[in-house]
């Protein structure tokens, strides 16, 4: 059995006429002339792609936020739809007293915190209820509380249901913000 081993390349271009080297390197470079100009026109369709893709990224951003900007300035800001501070929270807890009792839930218990406003901070009432009913009456209730009162908030909800009869016991504990002092004293500037 015979070996065959490769020449180097040196050895085999040597045994080329001239003319034969010039036309395979002078085909060599057309190649690979051509490849390149093929790779930089299909890099330069990915480039034009991916500024296309950018602008129309940029347009929707600007439609997003020209809408936001609308909405935003056709809505009150958050702390200018709160109640004036008050000192205590009596007329919050008689109202969420009658809301729970035309539900038909039954308010066992309840208690209420006051933390003052001040001209930088909002106020704050921690409202507790102890609470008995059927569950749809205590979300339907809680629903409709949420939803007339902006500055309400559930802080922590908790339903047991007893070993007899169908109503829940609850305790639901909720968080009353009013405005800082600052937004409710009128301007006194000329």
């Amino acid at each position: 059995m015979k070996l065959a081993i490769a020449a180097p390349l040196s050895w085999g271009m040597s045994r080329l006429s001239p003319r034969r080297l010039s036309i395979g390197l002078s085909l060599s470079a057309f190649v690979l002339i051509g490849a390149s100009q093929g790779i930089q026109w299909h890099f330069q369709n990915l480039q034009q792609s991916a500024v296309a893709d950018l602008a129309d990224a940029q347009r929707q951003l600007s439609a997003t936020l020209a809408n936001s900007s609308s909405a935003a300035a056709t809505e009150p800001p958050f702390v200018d739809r709160l109640p004036a501070s008050q000192d205590n929270g009596a007329p919050l807890l008689h109202q969420i007293q009658r809301s729970f009792s035309a539900a038909g839930v039954t308010l066992t218990a309840s208690s209420v915190s006051t933390e003052s406003a001040t001209a930088s901070t909002l106020g704050k009432q921690r409202i507790v209820l102890a609470v008995k009913g059927p569950y749809a009456a205590i979300k339907a209730c809680l629903a409709d509380l949420l939803g007339r009162l902006p500055s309400l908030t559930v802080l922590n909800l908790s339903l047991r249901a007893p070993a007899t009869g169908s109503e829940l016991d609850g305790q639901i504990e909720l968080l009353a913000l009013s405005k800082p002092l600052a937004a409710t004293r009128p301007s006194t500037a000329p």
